[in-house]
């Protein structure tokens, strides 16, 4: 009976082992997916303020 406990209690120990692997795995990729869209939220408003430094240009050349 002893043994058998002792089985699961490592049984257990591997599978908590395992869990807390894949939530640190997952939390470098939430980490990287966090990055990624933060590069790209930088990017985007870089071209929109592109686009309204033109489109105030624009409004300017025809008031002209």
């Amino acid at each position: 009976m002893c043994v058998k406990v002792s089985l699961e209690v490592g049984d257990a120990l591997e599978q908590l082992n395992a869990t807390a692997a894949r939530i640190t795995n997952n939390v470098l990729t939430v980490q990287t997916m966090d990055q990624i869209i933060g590069a790209i939220s930088n990017q985007l408003q870089a071209q929109q303020l592109q686009v309204q430094c033109e489109i105030k240009e624009q409004a300017q050349v025809t008031k002209a």
